[in-house]
């Protein structure tokens, strides 16, 4: 694990130089300066420090995206269009809040269970693989190489681009795509370093409808842990009369 994020921490020059040759000395001039697709460069860069570097040699530090950001432009010589480094993070981070998501609902053999995975920054809450769309990417293959990325599981070949569930939390578009009869023994590894703490099988009829849901038991923690869960699980149920048929086995099926 690395160390906690150190205030005031300096990241070497010379890994700099490695990720400003890695991420932005190719990128068009036009692209550096576009704000959102610099600071998408950026993040890429972030998290590629984060799991080559940081995981791999403790002296260095987990150091937090903005003033990794500070530091990485200011290497390149690289500003922004308008306004602060600090004013465009933040822009970005209104951004990339209204950028809809795409996932996969995994769900057992006999439709029963759900996979849930945590993550460690987010307050130990619980949520399904799913992740932002990228630019030009389609829908259902953002959530394939999302749940790739967070679950190691492959679900192309099952994936079903005209079967989902969506809703919108917040200002954010939520789509997952229904992965049905994933096998309970499969072994998961996520693929990326230092998002995912663990991952799991939820009987549907346990998790919260809603955050006051007092049918939900405590064992598994507060309704709040499933903030990201709870309109999904309703959706499924409300809709579970509809039919939705795998391998003989019937449940509920959306057509949105």
């Amino acid at each position: 694990m690395a160390p906690p994020p150190k205030p005031g921490f300096i990241i070497p020059e010379d890994l700099l130089d490695d990720i400003i040759s890695r991420f932005l000395l190719d990128a068009p001039d036009s692209k550096l300066h576009d704000p959102v697709y610099l600071c998408f460069l950026v993040e890429l860069a972030y998290w590629f420090y984060l799991d080559e570097y940081v995981e791999e040699d403790e002296a260095l530090n987990n150091i937090k995206f903005d003033p990794f950001a500070v530091q990485l432009l200011n290497r390149a010589e690289i500003k922004p269009k308008s306004g602060t480094v600090e004013e465009m993070l933040e822009s970005f981070r209104e951004f990339k809040r209204r950028v809809p998501t795409y996932g996969g609902l995994l769900l057992n053999e006999n439709l029963s269970s759900v996979l849930l995975v945590q993550g460690y920054w987010h307050r130990a809450s619980w949520g399904f693989p799913k992740g932002k769309i990228n630019v030009d990417e389609l829908g259902h293959d953002c959530a394939i190489r999302e749940v790739l990325e967070e679950t190691g599981f492959d679900i192309a070949p099952l994936i079903d681009p005209s079967q989902y569930l969506e809703t919108v939390i917040g200002e954010q578009y939520v789509r997952l795509y229904i992965i049905p009869g994933v096998p309970t023994n499969t072994e998961f590894c996520p693929k990326t370093k230092g998002e995912i703490k663990q991952l799991k099988w939820f009987q549907i009829h346990q998790l919260p409808q809603h955050k006051n849901d007092r049918n939900f038991s405590s064992q598994y923690g507060s309704t709040n842990m499933y903030y990201m869960v709870m309109p999904f699980v309703k959706k499924w149920l409300k809709d579970s009369g509809q039919g939705y048929e795998i391998s003989g086995v019937r449940s509920g099926r959306t057509n949105e």
